[in-house]
């Protein structure tokens, strides 16, 4: 049964594990009064969710809308995720301690380009990303990027970047499968 509910789970998303803990996305209920979406733990010994569809965005005063299930890490007690509000613009949330809190979302202005490069796109849905130790890795726009426990965030690679040794002198089109 999903916590708070009493609908069963009808799907679940990949699940992550740390220290004997699990985190994923899931979702149950077949109408609009009976739907159930979200991100959920058993972080502590007992089934709980961390954010749901009555969950108010950090930041926001509406709620998610939708939870990416190919988006959820489990490191140590942080549950990081990707989700959209009702508005459908995107972020990456934490969840540590109890406290949730958004780490970046489609308003945060991308970092500066390298003089002579085309400009980073501005962020929209993050996709592909992975959490350690305080960082956030993540692909949007037109790259990869990294945010750093302080905030800062910096380009790893973008899609102007020249793929090195290569003698054709191609750049990356397509990225996917970051990891920390």
């Amino acid at each position: 049964t999903i916590p708070g509910s009493s609908v069963g789970f009808t799907r679940v998303g990949p699940p992550s594990i740390s220290d004997g803990a699990i985190a994923f996305a899931g979702s149950g209920g077949f109408d609009a009064t009976s739907a159930k979406s979200g991100v959920f733990t058993n972080l502590g010994g007992v089934l709980k969710t961390v954010a749901d569809l009555q969950t108010t965005v950090p930041g926001s005063t509406g709620t998610f809308s939708y939870f990416d299930e190919q988006t959820v890490i489990m490191r140590g007690d942080a549950v990081v995720f990707s989700a959209a509000d009702a508005g459908g613009k995107w972020g990456v949330y934490r969840s540590q301690g109890g406290v949730l809190e958004k780490l970046i979302d489609a308003d945060t202005p991308p970092p500066s380009s390298p003089a002579g490069q085309p400009p980073n796109a501005p962020f929209g849905y993050f996709s592909d990303t992975d959490y350690r130790n305080g960082s956030l890795a993540f692909q949007s726009g037109n790259g990869i990027f990294v945010r750093r426990p302080d905030g800062s965030i910096d380009t790893i690679v973008a899609g102007h970047t020249a793929i090195p040794d290569d003698p054709s002198g191609g750049s990356w089109i397509y990225m996917w499968d970051i990891h920390l």
